[in-house]
Order: C-alpha cells, then sequence, then structure tokens
C-alpha cells in the first residue's frame, strides 16, 4: 500500500471517529435553548395572568394588562376578562388557570408562537360551586418589546388529531 493510500485511508478513518464522536455528545447531551426556554416561561406567565381573576376584581387588571401589546391590549383594555371567557366581566366570574405545558412553534429575536396547554377553572361569583375543570390548547403570539416577551395574541388550536 502506498503512502497516499495510507494516509487518505486514516484520514477517512478519523473523520468518521470525529463524526460519530459529535454526534453521540449531541444526542445524548442535550441542553434547552435558552432563547426557546424565556419564550415559553414568559408564555405561561402571562397566559396564566390573563386567565386569572377573583369574582370581585375589576374587568381590566393591570397586572394581566402590563403583560399584553398590540392588537390583544387594545382588546383586553375595552372588554376586561371577556376576552379570555365571555360574559366573565357580567357574571362576575372568578377564573384560575394553570398552564401544564408548552411549546415552541416558532421563534424569531422579536417574535415566537407558543403552543400553551390551559387547566381552567371558572365559577360565576353566585355560584355555589366551581364549574368542572377545563383543559384548553391556545397559540399566544408572543412579542419582544424592550427587551420583554409580551402576549399579543392568544387563539384557539383548530383541527384534529389524529
Amino acid at each position: 500500500m502506498s503512502r497516499r493510500r495510507v494516509l487518505v485511508v486514516l484520514t477517512v478513518v478519523l473523520t468518521l471517529i470525529a463524526a460519530g464522536a459529535w454526534w453521540r455528545a449531541s444526542a445524548d447531551h442535550r441542553v434547552e435553548d435558552p432563547a426557546r426556554a424565556e419564550v415559553m416561561a414568559a408564555a405561561a406567565r402571562t397566559t396564566t395572568a390573563l386567565m386569572t381573576r377573583k369574582a370581585d376584581d375589576q374587568p381590566v387588571l393591570p397586572s394581566a394588562a402590563k403583560n399584553l401589546t398590540g392588537r390583544l391590549a387594545d382588546e383586553y383594555a375595552s372588554q376586561g376578562a371577556d376576552v379570555v371567557l365571555p360574559g366573565a366581566v357580567e357574571e362576575k366570574m372568578a377564573m384560575t388557570a394553570r398552564v401544564v405545558g408548552t411549546g415552541t412553534a416558532e421563534i424569531g429575536i422579536n417574535r415566537a408562537r407558543v403552543l400553551v396547554f390551559v387547566d381552567l377553572w371558572a365559577r360565576p361569583a353566585d355560584a355555589d360551586r366551581e364549574i368542572p375543570r377545563v383543559a384548553l390548547a391556545r397559540w399566544a403570539s408572543m412579542r419582544k418589546v424592550d427587551g420583554t416577551w409580551l402576549l399579543a395574541g392568544l387563539t384557539p388550536v383548530t383541527g384534529t388529531l389524529s
């Protein structure tokens, strides 16, 4: 075998070993992307703030409003909790939301689309017991404004699962 062939074979073998080591290291040591983790946490936090209220709360809560931007902020300012649950303001609904899961569908520098799974409990002020838990899936449109992720839209997930 010539020296050149040995060098070519050695180069190919070393390249395959390096590629295998890289593949194994990346598969075994997955690290959550900090940008994804940040936007998913913000989507969970803002969705919870928007969907949680006491029966005697004002229709628009400053703690929820500060997490909103764009069209959703405008709709919330004019409709209050009715944005989440139609009739919530008139019925003086108490609502408790718990985000049970999130995932990113799209993420950019200043925009993201996050899938949010929420358990929602609601009770009209004059009811003696809580309405059973309702499981919801929503697309949260997130916008980064001055370095902070804000909720710009919350739309139902449509379609069927197979």
